[in-house]
């Protein structure tokens, strides 16, 4: 199965939303259900890359922020079917690759429910630095934790 990692389009959205959808049934990433839309995918990283498995977009990852500063790996998301070919560490690559190429070095969050992505950062070398209580639902609502990751 040939994998392509490439700069996402305006018509990858489409397909990029199915993916979210099924991440957020089966893995609660995005947490909030009204994040599953473009808008969300969009609004918070530049560049932007897609991961093409057999000519299907299964999986996505942006780069936030200023190369001045550290920059913030986010909307990472891979489809269930395509998880153990690579995907997620093809992704990483190209975005570890960009910061490299920009003198910074990167951060993440990540809520702590999902362990099988805090295991892939770490296998890769990103080290926990802090982790704190989220409030996103107001002062009655759960309050997720969210770890943050830095990559050296």
């Amino acid at each position: 199965m040939p994998l392509i990692i490439r700069s996402r389009a305006d018509d990858d959205l489409d397909a990029l939303v199915s993916v979210l959808a099924e991440s957020h049934r089966t893995d609660r990433y995005p947490l909030m259900g009204e994040h599953v839309r473009a808008a969300w995918l969009i609004e918070k990283g530049s560049p932007a890359w897609v991961a093409e498995l057999d000519g299907v977009v299964v999986g996505h990852a942006a780069v936030a922020g200023n190369p001045t500063e550290p920059l913030e790996l986010t909307r990472l998301v891979v489809s269930s079917a395509a998880r153990g070919h690579g995907v997620a560490a093809a992704l990483l690559d190209v975005v570890e690759r960009h910061a490299a190429s920009a003198g910074s070095s990167l951060f993440l969050e990540v809520l702590e429910h999902n362990s099988a992505a805090m295991r892939l950062y770490e296998r890769r070398g990103w080290l926990a630095a802090s982790s704190a209580e989220v409030d996103w639902f107001g002062p009655d609502g759960p309050r997720p934790v969210m770890r943050r990751y830095v990559k050296p």
